[in-house]
């Protein structure tokens, strides 16, 4: 965890409370789900969160730790890191946070 408190965003695109989430941190990003502000966290290094939002931007497989599944059956999208633990997001908080990155949003770093 950051030594300094996180300060989670969510995309300006969300028409709802729940979206994914991410802060910027000293030592990386952390991402979450809204849905559960207290629950589960990923923490990733700058250069894999640019990948990772790369990739989801351009509608290929994440390279790093994170890694998105579409699931046609119920249109979800799972945010799954390399420890087997996921967050569950539907087909509007993922377009939210698609459109977030493109706007540039989720780049956008502030003081944490």
């Amino acid at each position: 965890m950051s030594l300094h408190p996180l300060v989670f965003r969510k995309s300006s695109f969300s028409t709802t409370s729940d979206c994914v989430q991410w802060a910027h941190a000293m030592d990386g990003v952390y991402v979450g789900d809204s849905k559960d502000a207290e629950g589960l966290t990923f923490r990733v290094s700058y250069l894999e969160w640019d990948e990772f939002t790369a990739a989801v931007l351009a509608g290929d497989a994440a390279p790093g730790r994170l890694t998105h599944e579409a699931v046609t059956t119920d249109v979800s999208v799972f945010l799954a890191a390399d420890s087997g633990l996921a967050l569950k997001f539907n087909e509007s908080e993922w377009a939210a946070f698609k459109a977030a990155i493109a706007a540039g949003e989720v780049h956008q770093r502030h003081a944490s």
